[in-house]
Formats: structure tokens, sequence, C-alpha cells
């Protein structure tokens, strides 16, 4: 009987199997991908790139690639592989390329960023932070007031974290916020939102904080007064959370000392995290620190010097610095805001030796210029296009330059990192031109600034401490 069974069993496969060969089937659907970026990721310099890609599977009845959802003109389909060329728009972009085969479509997806605010000058704010509206510019200790906030807010974690200076906190936000006068839901420094002057020294407490920044999805504080970089754990959510290390001063607990060494810093004015660094403008000291790599534990000493050794502001040159307030990098490249000197120094490739000169100067004609105009610059006009005075801030999407230009209360835009000295900018902050330099021209409103201590750029708006009119502005790309 199992003989038997078995026999049928071989008989009913075998006219399967002849059945098989007698039918017609269609070729296997293709695969898409593409293969000259990264999904995510972000394009620096031009905005027009070549996309390439492959197809594998059956024979391909019909291609397309498109570009936010229009059609890319050009691309091509040739054997397994397909090419175009895109111009990307402002901001976020969506590749999407799909392939016909066997009457199955297949797709595969690419995400480009394209890092560009297209501001206009005297553009103004859409949101205002620590105020209840934007003509108001009272310093307040209240859940939704701030004091003359000096430096730079940071995004961690989709939260956004914003420096009171003059309340010695840092406060909070579970989300950018949407619409004025939101309250704040963290608060760092205080156990309570009414509470003013400085704690002791402690892993809790802050003494004017001047910034702070996203330290590879921890939290970093300039925490100026105590002469020292706080590092936190992630993105804090807890009322008063302690730092983890504390940079520049031998412990949390330590009390602050000033001496001109690798391992100490005076009142330092920003620092940054970028290509694995820690980045510190040493305000007091007359240069900026560089950690290797992030440290993680206290008085751990520098592994770089920029400025001079024995941190006084020397000469202006090509390798000093007086009381630097403001840095930015990308790992490559350098800006430093040589606030003392009322210039921005870049350095096209990251130093990685102590006391190497930067390449280019913006707010000079020459390394050597350290006055607010630039020295071969004697027409009014052309002296506010290309000059700084006392610049605090500075910040890059990786294609523009922003400089918190401080002592002529606006805010610069450059809208590609320049290789001459002395450049012009390509727009303003906080006047409707160029030519403006006074405070609240015109009357405070949205679309001016007060002596603007800090500046910070995100892929789709901007954020500027607005330090004289104890505020921060949130401006969207229009």
């Amino acid at each position: 009987m199992v003989r038997h069974r078995r026999s049928i069993l071989a008989l009913a496969a075998g006219l399967a199997l002849l059945v098989l060969a007698g039918c017609e089937f269609p070729g296997a659907g293709a695969s898409v991908s593409f293969t000259s970026h990264k999904d995510g990721q972000r394009i620096i310099g031009g905005r027009t790139v070549a996309v390439t890609g492959t197809v594998s599977g059956g024979t391909v009845t019909a291609f397309a690639l498109t570009l936010n959802g229009s059609p890319v003109p050009g691309a091509s389909l040739s054997g397994s592989s397909f090419s175009g060329k895109v111009t990307l728009e402002d901001g976020s972009n969506t590749l999407v390329a799909s392939a016909k085969a066997a009457g199955v479509t297949a797709t595969a997806t690419l995400h480009l960023v394209y890092p560009f605010l297209a501001l206009q000058d005297g553009q103004v704010a859409d949101t205002v932070m620590g105020q209840p509206g934007m003509t108001s510019s009272t310093a307040s200790t209240t859940v939704q007031r701030v004091d003359h906030p000096t430096g730079p807010p940071a995004l961690v974690g989709g939260r956004l974290y914003l420096p009171d200076t003059g309340n010695n906190r840092v406060v909070g936000y579970s989300s950018v916020p949407a619409s004025d006068n939101q309250p704040f839901d963290y608060l760092l420094g205080h156990s309570d939102f009414t509470t003013r002057p400085a704690e002791p020294i402690g892993a809790r407490s802050l003494n004017a904080p001047a910034g702070v920044a996203d330290a590879a999805g921890d939290l970093l504080a300039v925490d100026t007064g105590n002469s020292r970089v706080l590092l936190y754990s992630g993105a804090p959510t807890i009322t008063h959370s302690a730092a983890a290390v504390a940079v520049g001063q031998a412990s949390l607990y330590s009390t602050p000392t000033t001496p001109c060494t690798s391992d100490h810093l005076d009142h330092p004015g920003a620092a940054v995290v970028a290509g694995g660094r820690l980045i510190v403008a040493d305000s007091g000291h007359n240069r900026v620190m560089i950690w290797n790599s992030v440290p993680t534990t206290s008085g751990t000493p520098a592994d770089l010097i920029l400025g001079r050794s024995d941190c006084t502001a020397g000469t202006t040159s090509a390798t000093t610095l007086s009381a630097p307030e403001g840095v930015w990098s990308d790992g490559t490249r350098l800006l430093v805001a040589d606030t003392g000197n009322n210039r921005v120094l870049l350095w096209t490739a990251f130093p990685t030796a102590t006391h190497k000169a930067a390449e280019v100067v913006i707010g000079q004609a020459t390394m050597s210029g350290s006055g607010v105009h630039p020295a071969n610059d004697s027409a009014a006009a052309a002296t506010v296009h290309t000059g700084l005075n006392a610049p605090r801030g500075v910040d890059s999407n990786g294609n523009q330059i922003f400089v918190a230009d401080t002592g002529y209360n606006r805010v610069l835009v450059f809208d590609s990192f320049p290789s001459l000295d002395g450049a012009h900018a390509s727009r303003v902050l906080g006047h409707t031109s160029l030519g403006g330099t006074a405070a609240d021209d015109g009357g405070i409103g949205a679309g001016t600034l007060d002596h603007p201590g800090g500046v910070r750029a995100f892929d789709a708006f901007l954020v500027v401490a607005d330090t004289g009119n104890s505020r921060e502005l949130l401006y969207r790309r229009p």
C-alpha cells in the first residue's frame, strides 16, 4: 500500500512538471536602489548634484526618477544603472526612482537635505521666546521670561534649550515652540522658576551661562561665571539635573580658578562638539581650546590651543585671538568669532597643530587689521557691508555663515564660505539694509535687534539671542 501511494505521488509530480514546462511565466520583478548618496545625507557646496543607482531583476519596461514629485529632466536608465542630475531645493528633498518589470513596479526613495535659509534683509522673526510679544523687552525671572541671554540655543533630541544668562540658569522646551509666550518645560541651575542668584558651585549650579550646544546627543552648557563647560548625560528633562563632567576645572565642586594652563578655562564664551572634538572659546585667556575627544572626566587637559600660549591677545595676526566668544565647526572647517579684534576667522581645514594660523578673515581687509572698519575701505556704505563690531556669535549650516554682529545690532548672513579676506555679507537681520547699525532701529519689534549675543542655524530655522531685548527670536525659512 505504501509503495503504491509513493508511485501515485511520483506520477502526479511528473505530470505537474510537464504542465509547468508548457507554461510561460513572467520574469522576477525589478529591485531598485540608490548608490550615490546615503539616505538623509546633507549636501554641502553646490546644490546641483548627480545621483546614480541600480536596477536588478527582470527586464525593465518603464523607468522614472522624480525630485519632490516632479520628473527629473534627462534622467536615464542604461542597462542596470540609472543616473540623473538634480538641483536641490532649500531644506529637505525627496527623490524617488521607480522601475517596472513583469507588470510590477518597484521603487526606492532617497532623502537629501540642502541646508540653506533664504532669509531676506530685515526679515521679521516668526516666534519670540522669553517675552510675551515682539514689542516687549522686560527682563524677568519666571516660567516664561528670560534675562539677557548671551548665547545660542541647542536642539537635543527634539528639545530646545536656551541659556538664560542673567537668571543663572538654562531653560528648555519639550519641542520647538510655534507661538509666542510659551512657558518653559525644563530648568537647570535652579530648583524653581523664580530663583535668580547663582547657587554655590556644584554639579547642579550655573553662573551666567553663555550658551548651550548639542554634544552628540548630550547637552553642553557654557558655565561662564564658573569658568567651566558642563556636560550632561543626554538631554535633561528633570528640574535641577546634575552635570556629569566639568571641563576647565578640576571637579564639579572645585572653586573656580583660572590659571593659563591646558586644563583650565577663564570665562569661556562658547563651545561646540564637532567631528568628535570639543572646541571651546576660552575668552578670558584669549584662545580657543580643542579636545580631540569629548572628555569623560573632569579636569582633562586640552590637546590643542589656538592663540598665544601666554594667554595674551598680542599683536593682531592670523595666529592671535582677543577675547573670542563664538565657535563653530563641522569637523572639517572651523570658524571663530574673534570678538576683541572685530572679526571672524576661518580655518578651511581643521587645525591639528597648536597655534595654527587661520586662512581667511571676515570683517577686516587683512589679518593684521583689528579696528571696527577695514583699514583699506574708507567708504561708509562699504564699511558696514564688510566690517564687524565686536561679533560675539558665529554659526553655520555648512553652506552659509551667520554672524551675531553685536556692536552693530545685527546678524550678518554670508551665503557661501569666502576664500578671500574682507568678504561682503549677503544680507542682514535687525535692519532693513546693510547700512543700519542702531539698536532697535525704528523701535523694538519683530524685525529689530539690540546687541545680539548668539546665533544658531538649524535646517528649517534660525535662532538669535537678542541679548539687549532679553529674548530669543526664531526666524523660519520664508
